[in-house]
This record gives C-alpha cells, sequence and structure tokens, in this order.
C-alpha cells in the first residue's frame, strides 16, 4: 500500500491551490496529520481540491490549529469529525480504520510536558541565563522588581517547576534581561493539559487492541510520540515541553509499524526498534513544502 501524508498546511481563508502539496500518481491512501484549516470553509475548499486530482481513501485527523476558530470541546469535536466524513475522510479521531488488512488508528495527540529539559544548565547563547522561580512570578508581574528577579532565578533545567509549564508561561533571563515566553496552542481545552494527553492517550490504546490482528498498523497523530531535540537555550527548552508526549511513543512502540506526525513544520524520518524489528517514523508537514510524504506500508 502506498500512503500519502501531509499535516500543517494553516490554511485561512485566503484558500489558493498551491495550499495542497502534490500527491503520488500511484498513491492507495491519502492521510492528512492535522493544522489542515483554521476553520471550516477552509478545510472543505482544501477537501474539493484534493478531490481534483484525488479520488482514493483519505483518513484525517485533527490538529490543535483546527480548532483556532472557537477553541475545543468535544461536542464540536465530534461534530467537526462528522463534517470531515461527509466530505469522504475517515476521522481516527472518533475511531480506526482497516483497510486491505492495515489498521489506522490515531487522534490529534497532546502534551504532558515529558518532553521537557530534565538536566543541565539553562543556556542563552554562551551568557548566563535562567528562569524566573514559579513561586513569585505573580509577584514579579506586578512589580518587575529586578531585585527579586535575580534572586529567584533557576539556572538549571531541572530545577524549573512544572507549575511553569502548566501556565504555559514563564519569564526566562534573556542575556541581562527578564523576557516573557509564552506556549500559544492555538486551542483551548476544558482540562488540564495533563488530563487531556491521558485520554487522547488511552483512546489510542483502545483503538491499538481494536486493530491488533492486521498484517499492519499504522498510528497517526498531530503531535509528536517522540522528543526529536534536546534544546537547552531557555525559550527553545521551554516550547519543547509542548511538543507530545513520552507515554504515547510508548504505546506506539509496542504495536504500531509506522509511525506518522506532524506539528514540527518539517518532514523528517527517524527509525525506532521493537523486539528487532524497524518501526518507521514519518514527520509529514508541508508547511512550505511542495510534496506530500510517500510512505510504503
Amino acid at each position: 500500500m502506498r500512503i500519502c501524508a501531509m499535516s500543517d498546511l494553516h490554511i485561512k481563508d485566503d484558500f489558493r491551490k498551491a495550499y495542497v502539496p502534490r500527491i503520488s500518481e500511484d498513491t492507495d491512501l491519502l492521510i492528512a496529520a492535522g493544522d489542515i484549516a483554521s476553520n471550516e470553509s477552509s478545510f472543505k475548499r482544501f477537501s474539493e481540491e484534493v478531490d481534483r486530482v484525488y479520488h482514493g481513501a483519505k483518513v484525517f485527523v485533527f490538529g490543535n490549529h483546527d480548532f483556532e476558530d472557537g477553541g475545543y470541546s468535544p461536542e464540536k469535536a465530534k461534530r467537526l469529525a462528522k463534517l470531515t466524513e461527509d466530505w469522504g475522510w475517515m476521522c481516527l479521531d472518533r475511531g480506526f480504520a482497516i483497510i486491505d488488512d492495515v489498521g489506522f488508528v490515531g487522534n490529534m495527540g497532546w502534551y504532558d510536558f515529558s518532553f521537557r529539559n530534565k538536566e543541565g544548565p539553562i543556556k542563552n547563547k554562551g551568557c548566563k541565563s535562567g528562569i524566573l522561580r514559579d513561586s513569585v512570578f505573580d509577584e514579579y508581574l506586578v512589580g518587575k522588581d529586578i531585585n527579586l528577579f535575580r534572586e529567584n532565578l533557576v539556572e538549571r533545567w531541572e530545577d524549573v517547576d512544572l507549575n511553569s509549564y502548566r501556565r504555559r508561561k514563564m519569564f526566562c533571563l534573556d542575556g541581562r534581561v527578564p523576557t516573557l515566553i509564552e506556549y500559544v496552542s492555538g486551542i483551548k481545552i476544558d482540562q488540564a493539559d495533563e488530563e487531556f494527553c491521558k485520554d487522547q492517550n488511552k483512546k489510542l490504546e483502545d483503538d491499538l487492541r481494536g486493530v491488533g490482528s492486521c498484517r499492519k498498523v499504522v498510528a497517526v497523530s498531530h503531535l509528536l510520540p517522540f522528543k526529536l531535540y534536546s534544546r537547552l537555550a531557555a525559550r527553545e527548552g521551554f516550547l519543547n515541553s509542548f511538543a507530545g508526549s513520552d507515554e504515547r511513543g510508548e504505546i506506539v512502540l509496542d504495536r504500531a509499524d509506522v509511525v506518522i506526525h506532524g506539528h514540527t513544520h518539517r518532514q523528517c524520518r527517524s527509525v525506532k526498534q521493537r523486539d528487532g524489528n524497524d518501526v518507521r517514523v514519518y514527520g509529514v508537514s508541508c508547511f512550505n513544502y511542495e510534496n506530500a510524504v510517500v510512505v510504503d506500508v
């Protein structure tokens, strides 16, 4: 089976044909791995344009930016999933699919801060850097007292409080200047991030059991199941924490043969091992890429 996969087109109202990456002519299945469009009308136009050049099976998972317009809720997710199915896509967020004895499982995924740096100095291009202790975040936000900042500077990643990640923002020392860094996910959810991530991972586990007898299994998510980067600079190290979940990686390695994800805005490939067998991992972002990624299963 030949799969073409894409993600991260980030289509808004100014839809252009150039947003649809080139799809290989011998494609048996098309996968869209999230962040395709920020609203329903743009996704519909994308889907119509795909249908002009491709007429086979289509599989879809949500990305965080697919919920930009109004935020996330279980009710909205069900409604959008139904719409994508009306437009000819199989939405894995609603359940697994089996095509030619290949099982397809997946959902958007989320982050639980397990990708955060757990050791090492906080760096900033060779200059001294650090993160403001979370316990004085609100006090500093009000008074901007530089002495308070310097007295409560954490200089190693292992000493950064988990609550700094949970609030999605922290102050870091950028050279000599305190700077606020913030993670904006493009989506508002009604659960704590770690709880929402666990729900997404539990559904993935359940769906993997549902395709247990298939000859091959393909796991799809928007956020990452494996940490790709280890950045020690304050800004990049903080933002890397919101990319995915170690637990999700353990789940897919237990059963999947191929793993497809988006979110990184780059195309990449790696290989993991399970009992001596290769598990192929593909990053399929088409942000600034002309071609969809080809995956043979």
